[in-house]
């Protein structure tokens, strides 16, 4: 069960990443909860509902997705955890261009 949790795991960061939001609540459970740690705006707890929200919103902030890069996946029975980075290009406000 590990192996697919973790295969699962990453598909919620590759589908997020492209802004694919079917395939994105695919991936969550109706209980799900994911906790963004830091002290950006992205930080902080979301639920299911939110967390789809975020995902088909995201190709207004960063058109072209973004490139996750994996550092570690751990999965023990029901639990996985990943800890990654994403790099992105994000969209030009021309609100707050000078040009």
């Amino acid at each position: 069960m590990s192996e697919v949790n973790k295969r699962v795991a990453l598909q919620f960061i590759e589908t997020m990443g492209r802004g694919d939001r079917d395939g994105f609540a695919a991936t969550l459970a109706d209980d799900c909860v994911a906790i963004a740690k830091g002290f950006a705006h992205v930080s902080g707890r979301r639920e299911r509902d939110e967390m789809i929200a975020t995902a088909a919103g995201f190709r207004a902030i960063a058109p072209d997705g973004f490139k996750p890069i994996i550092h570690s996946v751990t999965a023990e029975e029901d639990r996985v955890a990943v800890e990654w980075e994403g790099q992105a290009v994000l969209a030009r406000s021309e609100e707050h261009t000078s040009e």
